[in-house]
Formats: structure tokens, C-alpha cells, sequence
């Protein structure tokens, strides 16, 4: 992984599995920045894990009428590929970074 470089944080508040498009990260951005390309580094399964952002874009629930920035995220490694699978990362804030 290339020397990174921290860029924002995101409130993880909630996740799901997209078939067909993989694992979304929804909540906030609390600081920062966030494009694609970026790196989103978050606890699973009591490891901190990073990976590549593979696109930026907003979610709503029209009964509640809330927003969300939804992060669509790639997985390289063995314990990404359970998160997927499961759908689910806890409530949490994330680091940003970018690739100095």
C-alpha cells in the first residue's frame, strides 16, 4: 500500500451488501474529504482494516427523510470477502486517506 495521507473521517452508521455492487458504508462525513480512490480504514471483527473507496453517493429514506453518503467499498483481502458477505460493520468513525 502506498504512504497515505489522512484527508477526512466518515461516521460509519450503518452498512449493507448490494448484489451486484458489493459492500456500502452509510453515515456521514464529519471531517474532510472523501473521493474515489481514497482509503476508508474502519474496525471488523476486532482488526483494522483498509481499503479503496470505489465510489461516492448519496442514500435517503424518503419516510424519515434523513440523508446519507453511502461509500461503495472494494475488499482485497480474506476477512474484507466475510464482510461482504455478512453486510453488516458496526457503528463507528472511519479514517480517510489519500495517497501522498
Amino acid at each position: 500500500m502506498p504512504p497515505l495521507t489522512n484527508v477526512g473521517t466518515f461516521h460509519i452508521q450503518n452498512s449493507c451488501n448490494i448484489t451486484g455492487r458489493g459492500l456500502v458504508v452509510l453515515g456521514q462525513l464529519t471531517d474532510g474529504k472523501v473521493k474515489i480512490d481514497d482509503y476508508l480504514t474502519f474496525k471488523y471483527d476486532s482488526k483494522i482494516l483498509t481499503t479503496v473507496i470505489i465510489g461516492v453517493e448519496m442514500a435517503d429514506n424518503i419516510s424519515t427523510g434523513e440523508y446519507w453518503v453511502g461509500l461503495l467499498i472494494g475488499h482485497q483481502n480474506d476477512l474484507l470477502e466475510i464482510a461482504f458477505e455478512k453486510g453488516k460493520i458496526e457503528d463507528q468513525i472511519a479514517d480517510i486517506s489519500s495517497e501522498k
